[in-house]
C-alpha cells in the first residue's frame, strides 16, 4: 500500500556479526505501480461472414499482472488487410463486402504501452449445403462414432464450419446420444436418427445419419480339461 514505512536493514560482515544501521532518511515512501498492458486479443461471435453481413469486433486486454485491462480509458485503432473485402469501422464494426479473407487488426495504446491483437475473418457465398458422414453407422452399447461434417457453398466450393455454431441432436437419446463434438455414445440396443443443423446467415441447413446401436456378442469360456475323451476317437466325449 502507498504511505509511509519504516525500514531496518541487517549488514552482515565476513565474520557473521551483525550490525544495524537505519537508512537515511528514515522514511521511505512506497509507491504502488501501475500494471503495464501485456497482451491484447481480438474476437467476434463468428469468424464467417457472408456478403453484406456485419459484425460487432471484441477487444480484451491483460496486464502484466493477468489482471483484465480496462480498455475504456485505452485508444483502439482497427485497420483491415484487405478493406476491398472486409472492412472496418474505428467503433470495431466490421463489413463484409465481397468474397475472400481479411485480418482485421487492432492497435492498443494504453499509459504509453502499445500491443496489437488480430482475427482472421472470410467472406464466402451463401451456405448452400451440409454433408454428414459417420465413421462407424453401427456401434455396439457402450461404443463411440465421430461425426464429419463439410460445408458447400452455393459455388460449390467446401469449407469448414469453424466458426459457425453447430448443433447435434440425436431422435432417440436412450439408444444413443451425441454431444456438441459429434461423438456419438451407444447407451442400448436400437436405431436413432443423428441430425446436424447449421445456421448460416440466417438460413438453416441440417443432415443426418441412422445409427444402429447392438449389445455386444458375449464370450464364452470352457475348460475343456473337465471333459473325458472318447476313447477311441480322443476327442471330447458328446462332440
Amino acid at each position: 500500500k502507498t504511505g509511509n514505512r519504516k525500514l531496518t536493514f541487517t549488514v552482515v560482515d565476513k565474520n557473521e556479526s551483525s550490525i544495524w544501521y537505519y537508512m537515511q532518511p528514515s522514511i521511505l515512501k512506497l509507491v504502488e505501480l501501475t500494471p503495464d498492458l501485456a497482451s491484447v486479443a481480438v474476437t467476434a461471435e463468428e469468424s464467417l461472414f457472408a456478403v453484406d453481413d456485419t459484425a460487432q469486433l471484441q477487444v480484451s486486454g491483460l496486464l502484466s499482472n493477468d489482471a483484465a485491462a480496462d480498455l475504456t480509458v485505452a485508444s483502439i485503432v482497427y485497420e483491415s488487410s484487405a478493406p476491398s473485402v472486409m472492412s472496418v469501422d474505428q467503433n470495431g464494426v466490421v463489413n463484409a463486402l465481397q468474397l475472400g479473407s481479411a485480418t482485421i487488426k487492432a492497435t492498443v495504446t494504453m499509459n504509453g504501452v502499445v500491443k496489437e491483437g488480430s482475427i482472421d475473418l472470410r467472406v464466402i457465398s451463401a451456405l448452400d449445403r451440409i454433408e454428414m458422414s459417420l465413421d462407424q453407422e453401427s456401434i455396439y452399447v457402450g461404443g463411440q462414432a465421430k461425426a464429419t461434417l463439410l460445408a458447400y457453398a452455393t459455388d460449390d466450393t467446401s469449407f469448414d464450419l469453424e466458426g459457425i455454431p453447430v448443433t447435434f441432436t440425436s431422435s432417440d437419446p436412450s439408444v444413443a446420444t451425441v454431444d456438441s463434438n459429434g461423438v456419438v455414445v451407444g447407451k442400448s440396443s436400437g436405431r436413432t436418427v443423428i441430425r446436424v443443423s447449421v445456421i448460416f446467415a440466417g438460413v438453416e441447413k441440417s443432415d443426418s445419419r441412422e445409427m444402429v446401436v447392438t449389445v455386444p456378442p458375449q464370450t464364452f469360456v470352457y475348460d475343456f480339461s473337465q471333459i473325458g475323451l472318447d476313447g477311441a476317437s480322443g476327442t471330447p466325449a458328446g462332440f
